[in-house]
């Protein structure tokens, strides 16, 4: 069954934890999402202004 809920993804493209490619293609497989890429982010947001960008993107994505 498919979701037509809107979804946000927010990753870092240096995630040594969780795979970028994998969020990409589940972003472009899954309809109504959105992939917002924290440039030069590990896992868990590591500095304030990444994870300022993550929460700014969130809360842009929920006010759309």
């Amino acid at each position: 069954m498919e979701s037509g809920v809107p979804a946000l993804i927010v990753h870092g493209d240096r995630d040594a934890s969780v795979s970028y490619g994998i969020y990409g293609k589940a972003a472009t497989a899954r309809p109504n999402t959105t992939l917002h890429t924290v440039l030069g982010s590990a896992h868990c947001f590591d500095t304030r202004e990444r994870e300022d960008e993550a929460i700014g993107a969130t809360v842009a994505w929920l006010d759309a």
